[in-house]
């Protein structure tokens, strides 16, 4: 040490040694803190510290600390637990292997972290980062001011965020609130409502009932429910599917009045080279002993009012010269309140393929084929019928004939 460094101690309360092998100075502080001050009208290093080769150990500016030089020295402030430390005033690591940073932080449990001011890891392997947010489950997570993971296995993340009560859940956002069981919500403002086995995704998105799943903003689902899209609304165990979609208990809904869907198409997509494969549309069967399964009902959506009925159409393709173009779509059947229109002038063929199926006309039973009628030999099947005057009874026969001849080519009467 120098003599002006000598003398610039005097006025301590300590000793400089300079004969012992290792030369130090004691200061005693008992009576006031010990001050260095930098009295230079230029601003300049306040404290040096080097090793016996010169090299720097530390210095202090009026602005900067620096410790030592890059990647050749370590910062340690042990706290109460074992290979702990803490930084900041107040700060406590009391768990084995916790770390706490920021004013009264605290990692109390074993290999816990806690960053912030007021942060705090309570359970064992909890983190917290952010000022006051709180992990005090085990494995816990959270991340943002005021965020809390209380339970095990939970995560927080976002101002605010709050996944407490049940364990297994997960809730990021600004004020994204997971409180069920098992449950997952992403969004800020987004909740689960305490429902078990819930995903919600979306700002203000919420959940209304257990196992339900919303994707949307303020989208909102119930028990075993989907709503998937901006404002749509699932009632228990139905879909909405679309903007502004809503479905009431048990409804599959696919689009709304601001998202209308005019074409479904399943299968291989709306065209394919290997389109040729039959699609089958199914309702639930019966099973065990004799249970009946379930009945399928087409509606064509209801007019209101006096206005005319909406329509029922069956269309098919009708084939025209050999191209890659699509066919044109033909209406075969039709069906309203006013008529039941079967064809078209495409001139279609109808056959009823059953035998043994029947036939009611103009609300009468249903019938099966008249048993076969015979034509005698001889009798031509004319289809003019002669006036009152000139009838014979061969004319008669030959009419009768005709309309038994045309009866049995339609396959009215066998």
């Amino acid at each position: 040490m120098t003599e002006a460094a000598v003398l610039g101690l005097q006025n301590l309360q300590g000793t400089y040694d300079a004969s012992t092998a290792t030369p130090h100075v004691t200061v005693n502080a008992t009576n006031g803190p010990v001050t260095f001050r930098d009295h230079a009208s230029v601003p300049q290093a306040i404290l040096r510290v080097e090793d016996g080769a010169g090299a720097l150990v530390a210095e202090w500016t009026e602005s900067t600390v620096t410790v030592g030089v890059a990647g050749s020295v370590t910062i340690s402030s042990p706290g109460a637990g074992s290979l702990s430390e803490h930084f900041g005033s107040g700060s406590l690591a009391a768990g084995a292997n916790g770390t706490a940073v920021g004013q009264s932080a605290s990692a109390s449990a074993i290999s816990t972290t806690s960053v912030g001011r007021l942060s705090a890891a309570t359970a064992s392997s909890a983190s917290a980062f952010g000022v006051l947010a709180l992990a005090s489950g085990v494995n816990s997570l959270s991340i943002g001011t005021s965020s809390d993971a209380t339970t095990s296995a939970s995560t927080a993340v976002g101002v605010g965020a709050q996944a407490t009560t049940s364990t297994n859940t997960t809730a990021v956002g600004a004020a994204a609130l997971a409180t069920g069981a098992d449950g997952t919500v992403f969004g800020a403002s987004a909740s689960d409502g305490g429902n078990s086995s819930c995903v919600v995704i979306g700002k203000s998105a919420s959940a209304t009932g257990v196992s339900a799943t919303v994707l949307g903003r303020s989208s909102s689902a119930g028990a075993h429910g989907l709503a998937f899209g901006d404002l749509s609304n699932a009632a228990g165990g139905s879909m909405a599917l679309g903007s502004g979609s809503e479905s009431l208990v048990n409804e599959f809904v696919a689009g709304a009045t601001l998202v209308a869907i005019e074409e479904v198409y399943f299968g291989r997509g709306k065209t394919s080279t290997a389109a040729s494969a039959t699609l089958t549309f199914h309702s639930t069967g019966g099973f065990g002993l004799d249970d009946v399964g379930t009945s399928v009902v087409h509606t064509a959506g209801p007019s209101t009012g006096d206005a005319a009925s909406a329509t029922w159409s069956v269309q098919t393709g009708t084939p025209g010269v050999s191209s890659s173009t699509p066919q044109t779509l033909t209406t075969r059947l039709s069906i309203s309140d006013t008529a039941i229109v079967i064809g078209s002038a495409d001139d279609e063929d109808v056959t009823v393929a059953s035998a043994g199926g029947k036939i009611g006309l103009f609300g009468t039973t249903p019938v099966v084929q008249p048993t076969v009628y015979a034509v005698a030999t001889g009798e031509t099947g004319a289809k003019v019928l002669l006036a009152n005057a000139s009838a014979t009874a061969a004319n008669n026969n030959d009419l009768l004939a005709a309309l038994i001849i045309d009866f049995q080519a339609l396959g009215a009467v066998g």
